[in-house]
């Protein structure tokens, strides 16, 4: 437990976006705070949550299916934490404040992202964090927390010894990724040179078994120009990650040890990996560092704390 938390508000987070709430919420239980998730939406590649209710009613009907279970829990928990969207996408938080509750909107990337912020997001949020700082520009009064990743669940995944280069390209939605762009030019490798592995929507576990035996892991290439969950497993774990980012971001990640991709030196970058141009294992102990003081689960959630305290939340 963490003694410079006094208050301890019970939280309950709404969404499961890339798991990253679920990992907030384990953070703070190791701080002694009460906090469990809530989603209607958890796909395979999603770690495993406290509530999952499915259902495959119509819209609108599915939308009061998910108010009256929220509904359910309201006595239980003094924060609600909305990650993605809330349950009537901003129409229900005035409902919610009527009951007491303080309210956290969380932006995960194309809930804002080249939108207008939410009306009643921005009037009703009580704090609003966005999970990368490109999405600072659209919320003004957000503040950028990075997403967090548990280190002792990432050390005890099994790690199979990889003879040959790996290279893993693995993702979760493959248009807003750019795999349109990346993977004619893994598939273009000798055998010879490296082993590619292509995959999509794997259950997590495997997935991170998956990671766990590759050398170099391709998180995206887009004009996003920030770095995904992929690219934090990866480092955590040790891995060579490449992924697009944009010079006007590199002030928000001090000296990030990620192999830099584009449309324009993609096919270079991979050569100079073949050709063993990059130290991967020198990357691997810098990433290793680099996660350590900026992403691991408990400065995160720390963080948030923090916020809430100014807030006046706790």
């Amino acid at each position: 437990m963490d003694a410079s938390i006094h208050n301890k508000p019970a939280i309950l987070h709404i969404g499961n976006t890339a798991s990253v709430p679920y990992y907030i919420s384990r953070a703070q239980r190791k701080l002694g705070i009460k906090s469990d998730v809530l989603s209607f939406y958890n796909p395979p590649y999603w770690k495993k949550i406290d509530y999952y209710y499915l259902s495959k009613l119509p819209f609108p009907i599915n939308r009061i299916f998910r108010l009256l279970w929220v509904l359910l829990f309201f006595r239980d928990y003094d924060i609600y934490h909305f990650h993605y969207e809330s349950i009537l996408f901003g129409l229900d938080l005035p409902l919610w404040k009527s009951f007491g509750k303080k309210i956290i909107i969380h932006y995960h990337g194309t809930d804002i992202r080249d939108k207008k912020e939410n009306w009643f997001y921005s009037k009703n949020a009580d704090l609003i964090f966005v999970s990368t700082p490109d999405l600072l520009k659209y919320s003004k009064r957000a503040r950028w927390l990075p997403n967090p990743i548990d280190l002792d669940e990432i050390n005890k995944v099994k790690e199979e010894t990889a003879i040959n280069l790996k290279i893993l390209h693995a993702p979760s939605k493959t248009r807003t990724k750019g795999s349109q762009l990346i993977v004619p030019v893994l598939k273009s490798i000798p055998e010879t040179k490296a082993q590619i592995i292509l995959v999509t929507n794997l259950e997590r576990e495997k997935l991170l078994e998956v990671m766990k035996g590759s050398s170099v892991i391709i998180d995206q290439m887009n004009e996003i120009g920030c770095y995904g969950m992929l690219s934090i497993e990866a480092m955590a774990m040790g891995k060579t990650s490449l992924c697009s980012i944009s010079e006007e971001y590199l002030k928000y990640f001090k000296q990030i040890p990620i192999i830099r991709i584009n449309n324009q030196n993609l096919e270079t970058q991979i050569k100079k990996i073949l050709d063993g141009k990059y130290n991967l294992s020198e990357i691997g102990k810098q990433g290793k560092k680099y996660i350590s003081r900026f992403h691991d689960d408990l400065i995160v959630a720390r963080k948030i704390m923090h916020h809430m305290r100014m807030a006046k939340l706790c």
